[in-house]
């Protein structure tokens, strides 16, 4: 079973745990648009990969990766996180997305689309909720 092989990482150990989740909910809701990562940063702000396993079990038929400002995605962070980042730990961060995503859909043959956000868009959708 996939959880058995990352028992290693408690990190990983949750992550495979909310996999075999969205797995169950799957059986009962058949299309599932689930947000997240192929990277995150360790304690130690390195960016680390996620397990390839863990997509595998989600059955995912496309990919899209949302991209923006590096500046502004580190100004969100921070005031989310309550921790500082450098420019250069986010900027590898999302190379290292994009490149997990690209590598990620050659391998499964997944649709694959990428957005590029702008946030004074997202204020103007905010403004009608």
């Amino acid at each position: 079973m996939i959880k058995e092989q990352y028992k290693h990482s408690e990190l990983t150990g949750k992550i495979i745990g909310c996999a075999i989740e969205v797995h169950k909910q799957l059986k009962i809701q058949p299309r599932l648009l689930l947000a997240g990562h192929f990277c995150i940063f360790t304690k130690n702000n390195e960016v680390d990969y996620l397990p390839e396993s863990v997509y595998h079990c989600l059955s995912i038929e496309k990919v899209l990766l949302l991209e923006a400002n590096t500046e502004i995605i580190l100004k969100n962070l921070s005031l989310r996180d309550k921790r500082e980042y450098t420019y250069e730990q986010l900027f590898r961060l999302q190379q290292a997305e994009r490149i997990a995503a690209n590598a990620f859909k050659a391998k499964i043959g997944c649709d694959f689309f990428s957005y590029s956000m702008r946030f004074e868009e997202i204020k103007s959708i905010k403004r009608f909720k």
